[in-house]
């Protein structure tokens, strides 16, 4: 079980440094985690890269972990 939680936790940190997006870099590794494909979630988080409105008052890793709750 750890084994497979620190898989996603390297993803989700690969993720984040290769495309700047952190709500997008929890969706993805959730997505995987449990075989879910829904391309319309990673569309609509893709606006929410900097935070809301782009502003960095409020960090995507938060948004990204509140969606998949």
């Amino acid at each position: 079980m750890t084994k497979k939680i620190n898989q996603h936790i390297m993803q989700s940190k690969r993720l984040l440094f290769s495309t700047l997006n952190c709500c997008e870099s929890q969706i993805i590794p959730f997505q995987n985690a449990h075989d879910l494909d829904d391309e319309l979630l990673l569309k609509a988080v893709t606006g929410l890269a900097g935070g809301l409105y782009n502003r960095g008052s409020t960090c995507g890793v938060v948004l990204g972990a509140a969606m998949v709750r």
